[in-house]
């Protein structure tokens, strides 16, 4: 039988040895991911964020992909974003939006099915 010093000791060896969850654990910052077929600068789209309490780099991370007119590009770069699970597709045209919503069905009758 375990004698209470030799318990005590072994408890706090093993507290000691065990990182601290609190250092451990970083905290998970939810990326939008903005998919365009031309241009990487929309201003109201980054304002708008900002008026909802969103900062790049601090509670949120803003991603921009273009394809910059190269649409055959597109449903690899859509495909992608929806692997890395980001938080959000934002797309800025009809055929960035066609890309990106067959990839998340793809994905998802992937897994499924």
């Amino acid at each position: 039988m375990i004698r209470r010093r030799e318990f005590i000791t072994l408890l706090g060896g093993a507290a000691a040895a065990r990182p601290s969850a609190a250092r451990a654990q970083k905290a998970v910052v939810p990326v939008i991911a903005v998919l365009s077929g031309g241009s990487n600068q929309f201003p109201a789209f980054t304002n708008g964020i900002a008026k909802g309490g969103y900062q790049d780099g601090r509670n949120v991370s803003i991603e921009f992909h273009s394809v910059r007119g190269s649409y055959d590009k597109l449903p690899i770069l859509a495909r992608e974003l929806v692997s890395r699970r980001v938080a959000v597709i934002r797309t800025m045209n009809l055929l960035c939006l066609i890309f990106a919503s067959s990839s998340c069905f793809a994905d998802a009758v992937g897994k499924n099915g």
